[in-house]
Formats: C-alpha cells, structure tokens, sequence
C-alpha cells in the first residue's frame, strides 16, 4: 500500500481508497459503478410468478415485457406464456402490478375468455374515458340484452350470434321481458364494434365479426320513425310558465329543463350538497 494525493484536494490517501476520506472524491470510479449496480439490482420474483425482461436495445416506448409461467416442460423447465391483454409495459413497476393483478385473479392465458371476461375486461378501460354517466348507463343497458353469449368463449363469437342479441335478446324488467328497441338495437351494435376492437388490440380475438355487417335497413328505418321531434315552447308558452312557478307542481323543474337541456333521468340523479 502507498500513499497518493487526492486530485480533488491534495491531501494523502491509501492507493486502495475507493473514495477520498476528507472530501469524498471518487477515486475508483469502476468499483463504484459496480457497487451501484448491485444496488440497484431488482429482487428475484418468486418461483411460478412469471417473469419481466427489459429489451435493450431498441427503441420502445414500452421496453418490459411480462410473462407468465404456466407450468413446467418434461425436463422441470418453466414455461412462460405473454400475460394478456397487455404484455408490454413503460416500467418494471408497472410489469410486476400487472403480474401481481394477474394473480389475484388468474384466467386463461390462451385466449379463451368468455364474452362477459371480455366485456368486464374492456369496460374497466372503456369507462374511465367516458366523460359522461349517461354514457356508461347506455352500454350497460345494452348490455343486459346479450346474455346468450354471456358464457361463449370471445375467440368463437360470429356475426349471427351479435344479431342474435339484437334482434332476440331479452331483458326483464319489473317481472316483464322487454326485446330491444331498434335505438337499443343500435347501441349493441356498437358495444360490439367498440368491445371486439379492444380484443383483437389485444390478440383475444383473430378479426371483429361486429363490424362485417351493418345495421338493416328495416332497423334504420324503425330508428328514424321511432324518433320523437322536439316541439319547443312559445315565447306565451314560457311566461305563463314564470307565471305560475310558485302555485303549481313541477313548473320549476321545467323550467330547468327548457334552460339547461338536462333529461328528467339526469336532474333526478344530481346530488344536493349542504
């Protein structure tokens, strides 16, 4: 061992000094680089939890991929399948949840979710980015008239079994079976096209049997005879309104709907805060 002078500031220091001991200069930088890296080395994940790879090298905006082990070959190798519907993430974090998620619920890797997995699946996504309740009241609606294929796996769901819903599916409602409006024939044609998009983004699902047909014409028609239009109020109208806000029922909340556009449904659902 000998004595050196530190570059930083110039007082002795042993030659196998890592850093200096007055100023902290580095003075080996490569042995530091390497106990940073052991550092920041991740845990090992648990044994058949899966597995998250970072792919180096490229230029991803999504570089950490998530496998699942699924079982063991005949040697007592694991085998590792994509973890669906999102493989890929930004982070290692954002992976190992993802995994985690997977756990707590585990489902069928290869494909074989049934249609009602696929629309919970989708909905969960799907509604964050509604910005209206209205909205996520529609497809739910909707959605009550598919139970035929609630238990079809999605990958097996053709166009005959979406017109199915559309034009025999049924709902019961306060003990009476409703069929479909052609308004609400509409709306699971669309929840089809939407949902089977979100599939085949995600490979569940090779092509989206919901957007090789379209509506009837029987179907358009009945939509546009079914449609009511809007009468509006005469001025005369409005001020006998005004007239008597205070002596008769509802008046106000008329009122509020001839300036505000709200449906009856919507004022009803507004909370009143103290």
């Amino acid at each position: 061992m000998a004595l050196i002078k530190c570059p930083e500031c110039q007082l002795q220091v042993s030659d196998k000094a890592i850093t200096c001991p007055h100023c902290g200069y580095p003075l080996d930088t490569k042995v530091i680089k390497q106990q940073q890296r052991k550092t920041n080395k991740r845990k090992r994940l648990p044994n058949g939890f899966g597995t998250i790879s970072e792919l180096k090298n490229q230029n991803l905006r999504k570089p950490f991929r998530a496998l699942v082990c699924v079982g063991k070959n005949f040697y007592g190798k694991p085998i590792y399948k994509s973890l669906k519907p999102e493989t890929y993430f930004k982070t290692y974090n954002d992976a190992y949840a993802a995994l985690l998620e997977y756990h707590k619920n585990p489902y069928d890797l290869d494909s074989d979710l049934t249609v009602e997995q696929l629309y919970e699946k989708w909905t969960d996504k799907y509604f964050e980015s509604l910005s209206s309740p209205s909205s996520e009241r529609t497809i739910k609606s909707a959605w009550n008239y598919c139970s035929a294929v609630y238990d079809m796996r999605a990958k097996d769901l053709r166009a005959r079994h979406i017109k199915g819903c559309m034009e025999d599916g049924t709902y019961v409602v306060d003990g009476k079976e409703k069929h479909a409006s052609p308004t609400t024939k509409t709306k699971i044609k669309s929840l089809f096209n939407l949902m089977l998009d979100y599939a085949l983004e995600y490979e569940l699902v090779d092509k989206n049997y919901a957007r090789t047909f379209n509506l009837s014409d029987d179907v358009i028609k009945d939509v546009k005879e079914a449609k009511k239009d809007h009468i509006d109020f005469t001025d005369e109208e409005i001020k006998k309104l005004w007239d008597h806000l205070y002596d008769t029922d509802y008046v106000d909340v008329i009122l509020i709907q001839c300036y505000s556009g709200w449906r009856p449904q919507e004022l009803g659902l507004i909370e009143l805060k103290m």
